[in-house]
């Protein structure tokens, strides 16, 4: 009795092995006929052809180098046309008239040294103050500018120190300045 429910098992297997690889065979064909499709549509047209992911650039005519190139300055000047120019005329250029070398030559405190009192608490964060500068020597004339050391609006110079977003005044100190 077993032996003929295996035997009916092992005969509806082989016939869901066979429906399978029928479909299978099928789709083969299918994709084949889609693949032959492409390839016959990429030989018709005369533009760039794609083998492998790969872009065969001597198939591309000098005429069309040509138009091409002529799209992309029309584009460009498209572009440009379409940009807007803002002129400054205000700078903010205006602590210019501020001599820091003279600050450190009137200073002799190290980096770091607090000799001005700060109250500890402001609303301004002493890093993103500091990253608005493009240099140092202008933190430090901005800050000299607003009233520093001796008052530290922006945040500039938590630690007292008199300079701001650590500059350092060695630089000027070591300058020889003439006599006049």
């Amino acid at each position: 009795m077993n032996y003929k429910i295996f035997l009916k098992l092992f005969s509806l297997l082989v016939f869901f092995f066979n429906l399978s690889c029928q479909q299978n065979q099928t789709q083969e064909v299918l994709y084949q006929s889609k693949d032959q499709e492409i390839i016959d549509k990429n030989e018709d047209n005369q533009s760039l052809s794609q083998n492998h992911n790969q872009i065969d650039l001597s198939l591309s005519t000098l005429e069309q180098q040509i138009i091409d190139k002529e799209k992309a300055a029309k584009k460009l000047q498209k572009a440009r046309d379409e940009r807007i120019e803002i002129e400054i005329k205000d700078t903010n250029d205006n602590f210019i008239d501020v001599n820091v070398a003279r600050f450190a030559r009137e200073t002799n405190n190290k980096i770091g040294q607090s000799i001005f009192s700060r109250t500890g608490f402001s609303i301004y964060n002493h890093w993103n103050e500091c990253a608005k500068f493009k240099n140092k020597d202008d933190a430090q004339r901005k800050f000299l500018k607003a009233g520093g050391p001796y008052i530290d609006k922006f945040n500039l110079d938590p630690d007292g120190d008199g300079y701001a977003c650590k500059w350092d005044p060695e630089v000027y100190r070591k300058l020889i300045v003439p006599n006049d």
